[in-house]
């Protein structure tokens, strides 16, 4: 018998060989710190991201999540799950945070046009990065009647208006692509709704009608240059 010091707790014990843990919680405790510096390592961790993405793997765990006993399970345990007043409370919390994140209003209002365009068989490219591009060529204005789309506060008040709205009939819609997206303020793509351009501008603006449409037209024809 060799006297020690634990390597874990740090009490005196009598050890048995090469050991350096006094009991069998010391020990368990040990092996689980071992382990959790092994998986922190760089080389550790960028180990279990091929392992991770590697096809097979992929394969295995669709296979896997793929089959009826496993589905029926995670049904139960997610229904379990959210059930709990805290987890209940805890899922809201991150949908308002979500949500009232400006980037991602703009990721699904876009992500919503793009689905109604799809639904309708006609082009759905437009992106987050493109609205920017827009508002960028009118100076964070209205496209239409110039007022700025920024509230009080410095949050935007952007509305992406169809400029041919989906909901027309001809074989020429181009659909929710750049070049059919112009940024308005509430008041005029409420006014406009599904209208088309021509008609409405006449309508609501009368003589500036045309310069109206000139420079919204001189915008789609400068992303094709």
């Amino acid at each position: 018998m060799v006297k020690k010091q634990c390597a874990v707790c740090n009490d005196p014990f009598e050890a048995k060989g090469s050991s350096n843990t006094c009991s069998d919680k010391c020990r368990h405790t040990l092996k689980c710190q071992r382990k959790r510096e092994y998986r922190a390592l760089p080389e550790t961790k960028e180990r279990r991201r091929e392992r991770r993405a590697s096809p097979e793997r992929r394969e295995q765990q669709s296979e896997y999540r793929n089959r009826p006993e496993i589905k029926a399970h995670i049904r139960t345990y997610m229904a379990g799950y959210n059930s709990l007043p805290e987890n209940k409370e805890r899922e809201r919390a991150r949908k308002v945070e979500y949500y009232y994140l400006q980037e991602n209003k703009d990721r699904n209002r876009i992500r919503a046009s793009n689905r109604r365009a799809r639904e309708k068989d006609l082009p759905n490219t437009f992106t987050i990065e493109q609205k920017q591009q827009a508002l960028h060529y009118f100076n964070g204005h209205c496209a239409v009647c110039s007022s700025p789309l920024a509230g009080p506060s410095g949050e935007e008040s952007v509305h992406l208006d169809h400029w041919i709205p989906l909901s027309y009939e001809g074989n020429d819609n181009p659909g929710t692509v750049v070049e059919n997206i112009v940024p308005l303020c509430a008041s005029c793509n409420l006014s406009k709704h599904a209208s088309i351009p021509h008609d409405w501008l006449n309508k609501i603006y009368g003589t500036q009608a045309k310069s109206i449409e000139s420079n919204i037209t001189k915008y789609f024809r400068s992303l094709t240059n």
